[in-house]
């Protein structure tokens, strides 16, 4: 007992000269260090094996960024220092540099046993300063911007080693400068106590991870299985949740980009903008609001779109402008959803229900961490982590309104499958009872049909032989048209001549009138007077159509002096030949020359000879107009008899 006594008594001496060499200790640390008063020393003891420090620090805000440890520890700085009131301090989204200090003293006999935990992995940078009892300052660099590797500790969580060995206080000071929320959930754990701590949280964080897993696997099963596009909206909603839970929580950071400093912040600050925009493009597929508010549909797609453009530009925009976008944007995103939900129910889709239910679940949690991040709320395990609580129960909700969705739909398509089954039954009956009523019918006016079948047959044969009939006629008007045709073009061709004898003379007359004699002149009239009954002739036989159409026309045959009807022909083309330079003659070889004809048409012939010879003759060229009698021999006779005539 004695001894017991003798040893208690000697461990408060102990303790008492620790204290006395402490308080001298910070004295001269005061007059020669320039450190101003700190708060309240934390003690830590044998049973302290977890302790959250954040209301024992003091807070010092640095808005310039340009303090040192030496200005935040001199004495004109000690009025700025501040005594923090939160468990987790939290300051929101601010430019500004923030100091913390602490103070702690081990009465523990596990000396160097203690780990400071910050437990907020998307902070940028972190300098720890520990302030020895004899003035030696030691520093340490953590934050997301330092790879990985480089830190101390391979934890998703900032860690940093105390070294505490002995019961000596020391002072530490925290520098945070960060674009994320700013918020220091700070905790003091005994080694073992973390090792525990932590397998604790890293398997609730399994569970989650592996809960939504199983919901992205399962639904995407569904929309591979049934084409509906909500699951596949679902499906890429839960994988940004679950992205953004990956990364805001350290562990993306720690297994999937962990050199990769820059691509770390960028899908920290991606994901939850990618979360608004497909939680929007779920909530109008599944609700099927183009079907119910075509007006509210459109709003959806256009905040999907505008957040979706925010998310990817956030790769090039500075951390802080997508990151307040989507601190802010969560009242609106909640407040579409939840007009979505409630029009659609009272419009008549029952799925709205769980859809609002588990709204109302995200929402809680958003909220609650909404708050915190800009520290309406302080930092605690509910707010820490109930964005992670409310997403699941909002997956899973979310699963049930699909389900029920699938249900419903179903449900409508069996029973449009039996009302159209009743109807078609309806219809059938309907049908065949219709088909008796006409097959009687028809057998009644099958006879009459038959009959007139018949009827129809004998008046197609008439038709066909009346269509034989004027097809023949047709052909033969046809033919006879293209007589009357060539007719006429010879009639004109007839008429050309002896209108140009007349114009001839006519000019020859009013030519050489003075210069002709009478005789002259009668004759030249003569020949204008005969021409012009030759034409009157050729005009009565080209009028009397109806003759030549008929067959009917005859022609009228005499003897004619051949050889006076070529002079005289002949005489009427001197003058016209003559004027183009070509001398134009005529003879008759033999005795009289006598021939059976139609005046008229001999007379056409030797015309049309006569003006084709002058008309195509060079200038300068004699023209022969021969009329003689040749006795009738055999081929090879004629054929050496023969002599060129020089007519044309």
């Amino acid at each position: 007992m004695r001894q017991c006594s003798a040893q208690k008594m000697l461990v408060r001496g102990q303790r008492f000269a620790s204290c006395v060499y402490s308080c001298l200790c910070f004295s001269l640390v005061v007059l020669f260090g320039g450190t101003c008063c700190v708060a309240q020393t934390i003690t830590l003891r044998e049973h302290s094996a977890n302790l959250a420090i954040g209301r024992a620090v003091e807070y010092l805000e640095d808005p310039s960024k340009a303090l040192s440890l030496l200005d935040i520890r001199s004495p004109t700085a000690a009025e700025r220092w501040q005594h923090s009131s939160q468990e987790a301090p939290s300051f929101g989204f601010t430019h500004s540099t923030y100091w913390l200090r602490f103070s702690l003293q081990n009465y523990s006999p596990q000396a160097n046993d203690w780990l400071l935990e910050i437990s907020y992995p998307p902070l940028d940078f972190i300098e720890f300063y520990t302030i020895e009892p004899d003035g030696t300052e030691h520093h340490q660099a953590l934050g997301d911007q330092i790879p990985f590797s480089q830190h101390s500790f391979k934890h998703r969580n900032f860690l940093v080693r105390l070294d505490l060995p002995d019961t000596l206080p020391r002072t530490y000071y925290l520098k945070i400068d960060t674009e994320s929320s700013l918020q220091l959930p700070i905790r003091l754990y005994h080694a073992q106590e973390f090792v525990e701590h932590a397998t604790r949280s890293e398997m609730l964080y399994g569970c989650l991870y592996g809960a939504m897993a199983v919901l992205i696997i399962y639904n995407f099963y569904l929309f591979w299985s049934l084409r509906v596009l909500a699951y596949l909206f679902y499906v890429l909603y839960i994988s940004c949740v679950l992205l953004y839970f990956f990364y805001v929580n350290g562990h993306g950071a720690q297994y999937l980009t962990s050199e990769e400093v820059w691509l770390t912040n960028k899908l920290t600050v991606w994901s939850p903008n990618a979360v608004y925009a497909a939680l929007m493009l779920f909530c109008r597929s599944s609700l099927q609001m183009n079907r119910y508010a075509p007006r509210l549909d459109k709003m959806l797609i256009a905040f999907a779109g505008f957040e979706a453009v925010v998310a990817f530009s956030s790769f090039i925009l500075s951390y802080s402008i997508p990151v307040n976008i989507a601190a802010w944007a969560a009242v609106p995103v909640f407040f579409l959803c939840i007009v979505s939900a409630v029009m659609a129910e009272r419009r008549g889709n029952p799925s709205a229900r769980y859809f609002l239910a588990a709204v109302a679940m995200f929402i809680a949690g958003a909220t609650l961490a909404a708050m915190r991040n800009v520290a309406i709320l302080p930092s605690n395990v509910w707010t820490g982590h109930s964005i992670e609580l409310g997403s699941v129960l909002e997956g899973v909700l979310f699963s049930f309104t699909l389900a029920h969705r699938y249900r419903v739909l179903r449900m409508e398509k069996e029973q449009a499958q039996r009302e159209a089954l009743r109807i078609q039954q309806e219809a059938t009956e309907q049908l065949e009872e219709k088909v008796r009523e006409r097959t009687l019918e028809l057998e009644e006016s099958n006879g009459e049909i038959q009959r007139h079948i018949s009827i129809l047959d004998e008046q197609a044969v008439e038709i066909e032989l009346t269509n034989t009939q004027l097809q023949e006629k047709n052909i033969l008007l046809e033919q006879l048209n293209q007589e009357k045709n060539e007719f006429l073009g010879i009639a004109a061709h007839d008429l050309k001549n002896p209108l140009s004898s007349i114009k001839m003379s006519a000019s020859m007359i009013a030519q050489y009138r003075e210069k002709m004699t009478d005789e002259q002149t009668d004759n030249r009239l003569q020949s204008i007077i005969t021409v012009t009954d030759r034409m009157m002739t050729i005009i009565t036989n080209l009028l009397d159509l109806n003759a030549l159409e008929t067959g009917q026309f005859h022609v009228k045959l005499e003897k004619i002096h051949i050889a006076t009807l070529a002079h005289s022909v002949v005489q009427e083309y001197y003058e016209r030949a003559a004027a183009k330079g070509i001398s134009l003659e005529f003879e008759a070889i033999g005795g009289s020359l006598v021939v059976i004809a139609d005046r008229t048409a001999l007379i056409e012939v030797i015309e049309n000879l006569v003006s084709n010879a002058v008309k195509y003759s060079p200038q300068g060229k004699t023209v022969w107009v021969t009329a003689r009698k040749e006795e009738a021999t055999t081929n090879k006779e004629q054929d050496s008899n023969l002599e060129p005539v020089p007519c044309c």
